[in-house]
């Protein structure tokens, strides 16, 4: 597993703000001749009421991953300088270099983001076209059938049960090769989870089981079905050693 750890130098110092987060966040992706490659993007922001709502701390970690069928290996960078390399972030430009031979190979990476186009352009020789990349959602290839999981949906929690879990989003989107991917946005008091993904462990036409992929703490699933009309999940957040996990259990489809 890749870490760089450390912290933004200027120029590419700056906190992030949350709108600008929940279109940044998550994966994105290019093809490649083995497959596809990304970045997935997370963060915590702390917040602080003082009249006025602002940010008080923030971590944003960046996964960068290739994957050849059902392969997929990759590590986690924090920006800052490191003895493999540097990487830094403000938001609107991602740079990596990395030097060391772990997980995977040396890379450059140096891309900007365009928040009306949805997509990040510039070079990775991670990339088909390492000089004229585009990063984009994944998105399933010509001819894959669109599964009903795939948009944005907004949590919320049911009446009667007696834990009422903290509010959040969940965005599930469809590859290139068909296979589903996830993550999830919550809000604990005044911390705000962006981008934590989910791994996808089944999915039929109408139900889905999302698993949490922490490194630390207990494991949780949720297991839920979808409504007739395709705009509703109705589920239950499981841990390993039971309790449940603090967000949304009930979800309705976003119109995009």
């Amino acid at each position: 597993m890749v870490l760089c750890a450390g912290f933004l130098l200027p120029p590419l110092q700056a906190q992030i703000s949350i709108r600008d987060l929940q279109a940044l966040e998550g994966p994105w992706e290019c093809r490649n001749p083995n497959g596809a490659a990304g970045v997935f993007i997370t963060a915590n922001t702390f917040l602080t009421q003082t009249g006025q709502e602002y940010i008080a701390s923030q971590s944003i970690d960046i996964r960068v991953y290739q994957r050849q069928g059902e392969q997929e290996r990759g590590g986690y960078f924090s920006a800052g300088p490191g003895l493999d390399g540097s990487t830094g972030f403000d938001g609107k430009r991602l740079i990596i270099h990395f030097k060391d031979r772990t997980d995977i190979p040396p890379f450059d990476l140096d891309v900007r983001f365009d928040p009306t186009a949805g997509r990040w352009t510039g070079s990775w020789s991670f990339c088909d076209k390492p000089l004229e990349v585009v990063l984009e959602r994944p998105h399933p290839g010509e001819g894959v059938h669109l599964s009903a999981f795939v948009g944005d949906w907004e949590g919320y929690s049911d009446p009667t049960a007696r834990f009422r879990g903290a509010p959040g989003t969940l965005h599930i989107r469809q590859r290139y090769d068909g296979a589903l991917t996830a993550w999830l946005d919550r809000t604990i008091q005044t911390d705000q989870r962006n981008g934590e993904r989910l791994s996808v462990l089944s999915a039929t036409p109408s139900a889905i089981v999302l698993g949490t992929v922490n490194s630390w703490g207990p494991k949780y699933k949720y297991e839920a079905t979808l409504s007739g009309d395709g705009k509703r999940m109705d589920g239950q957040w499981h841990g390993d050693g039971g309790g449940t996990l603090n967000a949304p259990t009930l979800y309705q489809l976003l119109d995009n």
